[in-house]
């Protein structure tokens, strides 16, 4: 015969409904064992959506985001490949750390790269991932400006081979070129 011990019940401090001790939710670890929260879990997702829905706490959270995106690029670039890398199926193995964002672009040397507001320009850091199949990967990525990126898109390297030996020919022999391109 085996007797069982009744499982501790402790308040929950906010509502005060005794509830199993492990029912809580787990605030830390410590030495192998949880150490649990003083709220339940209704009492915690109510104050965690007032919060949210809170418009000055709202504004102060991406007041904070704003200026730790402007201090450091790396957290946005990060964001934004995190969100791509999802809605591509593609691996994101990333962190803060495998980032180095360049003083200048090492595809154009004479773009500083900087941090736009509000919106991308010629010179905004961006993730370029050489073969894009293999995802955001640390082996795999390069910061590069907006400009280089924009213009390797979705092209091969054979087809900007192409393009420059194109818009070489044609620095060459202006004269042939503008009779076979009209505006």
């Amino acid at each position: 015969m085996t007797i069982e011990t009744p499982t501790p019940k402790k308040p929950c401090t906010k509502c005060n409904v005794p509830y199993v001790t492990t029912t809580f939710p787990v605030r830390s670890w410590k030495e192998g064992k949880p150490i649990y929260m003083t709220w339940c879990h209704s009492c915690l997702a109510t104050y965690a959506r007032n919060r949210r829905l809170n418009p000055e706490v709202r504004e102060k959270n991406k007041k904070r985001t704003h200026e730790l995106l402007l201090q450091d690029p790396r957290y946005r670039l990060l964001r934004c490949a995190r969100q791509r890398a999802k809605r591509e199926k593609v691996p994101f193995e990333l962190k803060a750390g495998d980032i180095t964002v360049p003083v200048t672009c090492p595809v154009f040397p004479h773009i500083k790269l900087q941090v736009g507001v509000g919106k991308l320009h010629d010179g905004s850091p961006t993730l370029d991932r050489g073969i894009p199949k293999l995802g955001y990967v640390p082996s795999n990525v390069i910061v590069v400006s907006f400009k280089a990126n924009r213009m390797k898109s979705n092209a091969t390297i054979q087809e900007l081979g192409q393009l420059a030996s194109f818009y070489q020919r044609l620095l060459n022999a202006p004269s042939e070129a503008s009779l076979s391109i009209s505006l």
